[in-house]
């Protein structure tokens, strides 16, 4: 295969936000990238229980690598199975080896507090540490603070926030710097043996950023929340990344939304 489509799924290529959906969108999408030999990889905050509820409700596939729970797990196809892969769980270990977990949590005790509350701990693993925000905007301005924090700067740490529209909640995920969503892939990437040009990464929300202005080919969802559009666009303005980028907004039969959304994209990038 020449390509492949790493892509997000809730509200990316799954049509589960309050946008509307172009139906069978997902159907099109699959039989093009068949068609296109693109190969599919996913992007997902999501752990391996919750990727097989979905591939079991959206009848997708399964894809050739799954990087889930935000860059900090992946775990490759074999047969009819997705299992961990061990070369990345290696990697970690030699990676990280000050990284800390319940130093990590009393830091954000002290200075979120109330603020912050660990998520479920099916939501955790030993490199994410996962928490929930309350809307208030001091809460916000203390998460961008805390990007200077010593102790988290000595971990090398990363603070990934993004915003659950349906939850309506503030999701904080605190990572090293070596298992986001963009490294994570780079890896997949290299068991591929492609090139950055050859990657296409879609995605909708704040923790899609990342991978969204590395220097892939992007497509951002028409359904994606402004804040982050803002964000990106900002971002990417002064960068030779910015022409990869491409926003959908709806063309011909597609609405832009979620799969549709997809499909412009890559339509645009004439790979379809």
């Amino acid at each position: 295969m020449k390509y492949i489509l790493a892509t997000d799924l809730d509200r990316t290529l799954l049509p589960n936000g309050k946008e509307s959906y172009e139906e069978g969108a997902i159907e099109r999408l699959m039989l093009a990238l068949d068609k296109s030999d693109i190969g599919l990889v996913y992007v997902t905050g999501r752990n391996l229980r919750l990727v097989q509820e979905a591939v079991d409700e959206y009848k997708i596939p399964l894809p050739l690598f799954l990087v889930a729970e935000v860059g900090s797990m992946v775990y490759k196809k074999e047969g009819e199975a997705l299992v961990a892969d061990d070369d990345w769980l290696e990697y970690l270990s030699q990676k990280t080896p000050g990284w800390q977990r319940n130093q990590i949590e009393q830091v954000i005790l002290e200075e979120l507090g109330e603020g912050a509350k660990l998520q479920e701990v099916e939501f955790q693993n030993n490199y994410k540490v996962s928490y929930y925000l309350t809307g208030d905007e001091s809460v916000l301005e203390k998460v961008e603070k805390l990007k200077a924090n010593s102790i988290l700067k000595d971990m090398q740490a990363e603070l990934v926030y993004s915003f659950d529209p349906l939850k309506k909640t503030g999701l904080l995920d605190i990572l090293p710097k070596v298992a986001t969503k963009v490294t994570a892939l780079e890896f997949v990437r290299g068991q591929l043996g492609l090139g950055v040009d050859d990657i296409i990464y879609a995605g909708d929300s704040g923790n899609d950023i990342l991978p969204l202005s590395f220097g892939y080919k992007a497509i951002v969802v028409k359904n994606a929340d402004a804040e982050t559009k803002e964000s990106l666009q900002e971002l990417i303005k002064d960068k030779s990344s910015a022409g990869k980028v491409y926003f959908a907004t709806g063309v011909g039969v597609e609405n832009g939304n979620y799969a549709s959304g997809i499909i412009e994209g890559l339509k645009y990038f004439d790979l379809i």
